[in-house]
């Protein structure tokens, strides 16, 4: 795995809701005016990504949506945080098969 550098301006990506669903449409929009900018990255599923909201289903949405719109030179983290150790491991690679 190639090592990346992490300087820069991260910015913590709020997920959106819309009558209690994610609205992917929102989060994409959002997505789209960050990439105006010039982060580094985003912090995607944090405390800001109301990530206890979510069930893992819906967390991989996100981080796909999230992944999708970014510009190439912008760089994704994301809780992989779960209630086990298994949940975790398996969130995790989830995430990096999917690229964050």
């Amino acid at each position: 795995m190639k090592q990346q550098d992490l300087s820069g301006i991260w910015a913590p990506i709020c997920t959106p809701f819309t009558e209690g669903e994610v609205d992917i449409g929102r989060l994409e929009k959002n997505i789209e005016i960050y990439s105006e900018t010039p982060l580094r990255g985003y912090s995607a599923l944090g405390g800001n990504g109301e990530t206890c909201m979510l069930d893992e289903k819906e967390k991989i949405k996100v981080l796909r949506t999230v992944l999708k719109g970014k510009e190439k030179d912008k760089l994704v983290m994301t809780n992989c945080s779960h209630g086990s150790a298994r949940g975790t491991i398996a969130l995790t690679r989830q995430a990096a098969e999917e690229g964050a």
